[in-house]
C-alpha cells in the first residue's frame, strides 16, 4: 500500500503542475484510494453475535447440507433430489426445535438443580436468550404486496412507503377564492356570545 501511495503522490504532483481542476485531483485521489484499499486492507464479513446460541456445529453442518441439496434438487428437477431435500428439511427442523427446547430447559432449570460453579454461566446464557428475544420483536416482519411475501429491507421499505402515500391526498392548486368558500360554512347560523377568560385562582 506505500508504493500506491507514493505512485499517487506524484500522480497528484504531475497532475497539478499541469493545472488541472481540483474536481479531477479530488477524483483522481479518491478512486486510487479506494482501489489500493480493496487491493491491500483485508475485509472480513461481521456476523451477528449470539444470533440463535442453541445453534450447534452439527446443526450447522445439517443446515449446509440441506441448502446444498435444495441448490441441487432445483438444478436437477430429479424426484430422487427432491425427496431427499425434504428429508434433509424435516431433519432439520427437528434438530433446531430439539437443540432450542434443550436450551431454554437449560436456563430456566431451577437453581437446586444446578451446580455452584456452572450458575454465572447459566444466567449470562439466560441473559443472551432475552436478548435475542428483543432483538427479534424490534424487526419488521415480512410484508405481502400483490401476493407476494417480501422479507427484503428495501422491499418493505418500499411497501410501507406506499402505504404511507396512499393515506395522504395529492396536492392540488386552488385559487384565494375557492379556497375562502370552501372555508366559509354554508347555511344561517345564530351568532354565539362573547367568550370571557379568566384567570382561575387556586384556593389551599
Amino acid at each position: 500500500m506505500k508504493l500506491d501511495m507514493n505512485n499517487l503522490h506524484h500522480d497528484i504532483t504531475l497532475m497539478n503542475e499541469q493545472k488541472a481542476g481540483v474536481n479531477t485531483l479530488w477524483t483522481h485521489f479518491q478512486t486510487k484510494l479506494e482501489e489500493s484499499i480493496g487491493k491491500n486492507v483485508p475485509k472480513k464479513t461481521a456476523r451477528k453475535k449470539d444470533g440463535s446460541p442453541w445453534i450447534t456445529s452439527d446443526i450447522k453442518r445439517l443446515i449446509r447440507k440441506r441448502d446444498k441439496w435444495f441448490k441441487r434438487m432445483k438444478k436437477s428437477g430429479n424426484g430422487g433430489d427432491r425427496d431427499k431435500f425434504k428429508e434433509l428439511k424435516s431433519r432439520t427442523q427437528r434438530e433446531i426445535r430439539k437443540a432450542y427446547w434443550n436450551y431454554i430447559d437449560s436456563i430456566v432449570s431451577p437453581p437446586d438443580l444446578i451446580k455452584p460453579q456452572e450458575r454465572p454461566n447459566c444466567m449470562k446464557r439466560f441473559w443472551t436468550f432475552m436478548k435475542h428475544k428483543r432483538s427479534d420483536g424490534s424487526k419488521i416482519q415480512p410484508l405481502k404486496s400483490n401476493g407476494t411475501l417480501h422479507s427484503e429491507p428495501t422491499e418493505k421499505a418500499d411497501i410501507l412507503n406506499g402505504q404511507f402515500q396512499k393515506a395522504f391526498s395529492d396536492k392540488t392548486t386552488i385559487t384565494e377564492k375557492v379556497f375562502q368558500e370552501q372555508c366559509n360554512m354554508s347555511g344561517n347560523f345564530e351568532q354565539i356570545l362573547d367568550i370571557n377568560i379568566k384567570k382561575k385562582t387556586m384556593v389551599l
